[in-house]
């Protein structure tokens, strides 16, 4: 099949799981026969291979972070990028939000019947932030004007940022689940995202139309012979530094830890509360325990999973995916995630990995000291966590599970 993947970041620019899943699911497309074109923002004009990919960068497509009028922006967007699908196109798979809302777009303005595929990797059919109030709690998306106010990327800025980006949301949410009604199939990436997107709104989206899938694993994981063993002591947390993450619960239960047990933390990731963390870390005394790196370029993270011990995801939102844990356990590692969202999809507690409960300090330092103050019971946790994702995460069985969504008759009239 000839097949257009659309997405707003492509490694080496890569800033978040999204495009990096999207980078191996092509290569392992590529791998069974099929012909990827990929097309991305870019700095300039440029047309490039990349692992058997034709990659082409635009300069004036995504050319707005986040526009507030999303569908008038889209429509310009569909018009830009019209030029560049190739004739013989068969499948155009948007990887992202705004990629979905220009290909929703593109598909009332392309000449040919072409077959459309989103990828929903998080919550922006139903919400402007991570499905995280600024307090916290989960929220039950933007359906009311209280929501809107109490979502964190509203609280944050002057009085006119705050009622702008309240209109935004109000304004351009329903849109969106509109738009990914017109899709010919939908692919979540996981079923809890599914049923959390659903919870929030009444999707126009037909369920013989949706499947879920997950993200594929690393290729080079694949192919890892670390032991998973170095100091015992090497706790590894990546992601955005922002309030549904939950780095301050890490480093709050960190805290507890220091009591009982020798650690050092990596923080590979950047992110509007970065100076927040740090001083957090100060504060608790732990800046010579932390290391912030900031952004990390994704092509040294395998050297990041292979000096770590545990990986921890300490989310406070019901987590979409999880990479890092997948990542994580893939390269043999004992993870720990809070025990919402998607992980509990992947992870058996106790078995290949550890389950704790939302913002419990106390118990997720109790499950740290555990796991580095039993080597083996972390070498065995491990060792099954990474059978269990090669076995099913594996780029070219998620890349066989897409084949049959490209070739799933529409249903669309």
């Amino acid at each position: 099949m000839r097949i257009v993947f659309l997405t707003k970041y492509f490694p080496p620019d890569a800033i978040g799981g999204g495009e990096i899943s999207a980078d191996y699911l092509g290569r392992a497309l590529i791998r069974r026969g099929h012909k990827i074109t990929v097309i991305k923002r870019g700095e300039k004009n440029q047309d490039s291979e990349q692992n058997g990919l034709r990659v082409l960068a635009r300069r004036k497509l995504f050319n707005k972070e986040v526009p507030n009028f999303e569908f008038a922006w889209a429509k310009k967007q569909a018009k830009i990028l019209l030029p560049d699908i190739p004739k013989d196109t068969e499948i155009i798979h948007a990887h992202d939000f705004h990629s979905a809302l220009i290909a929703a777009e593109l598909k009332k303005i392309l000449p040919v019947k072409i077959r459309f595929v989103a990828t929903v990797r998080d919550y922006w059919p139903v919400c402007g932030y991570g499905k995280v109030k600024s307090s916290g709690e989960i929220c039950p998306g933007c359906k009311t004007w209280k929501d809107f106010r109490d979502c964190p990327k509203v609280s944050r800025g002057n009085i006119l940022q705050k009622y702008a980006r309240m209109f935004r949301y109000y304004h351009n949410i329903p849109k969106r689940q509109k738009a990914l009604a017109v899709f010919d199939h939908v692919v979540y990436i996981s079923r809890a995202l599914q049923t959390e997107i659903y919870k929030s709104v009444n999707m126009a989206v037909k369920i013989e139309t949706e499947t879920v899938i997950g993200n594929p694993i690393p290729d080079d994981a694949e192919k890892n012979t670390a032991s998973g063993q170095n100091n015992g002591k090497t706790i590894l947390f990546a992601g955005l530094l922002d309030l549904h993450k939950g780095l301050d619960i890490l480093l709050k239960a960190l805290r507890q830890v220091a009591k009982k047990a020798d650690f050092n933390l990596i923080v590979a990731g950047s992110g509007p509360l970065f100076s927040d963390y740090k001083k957090i870390a100060e504060n608790l005394k732990l800046q010579e325990k932390v290391n912030f790196l900031g952004r990390v370029p994704y092509r040294l993270m395998p050297d990041l999973y292979n000096k770590a011990d545990i990986v921890i995801a300490p989310g406070l939102w019901p987590e979409p995916f999880g990479r890092s844990l997948l990542e994580g356990m893939a390269y043999g590692k004992a993870v720990i995630a809070t025990g919402h969202g998607a992980p509990l999809e992947f992870i058996q507690n106790n078995k290949t990995g550890i389950l704790v409960a939302p913002n419990n300090v106390l118990e997720l330092a109790e499950r740290i000291i555990f796991i580095l103050q039993n080597p083996e019971a972390r070498k065995k946790m491990g060792d099954r966590a990474r059978e269990y994702v090669l076995e099913n995460f594996a780029p070219a069985k998620i890349a066989a599970e897409y084949e049959k969504v490209y070739q799933f008759p529409s249903l669309r009239a």
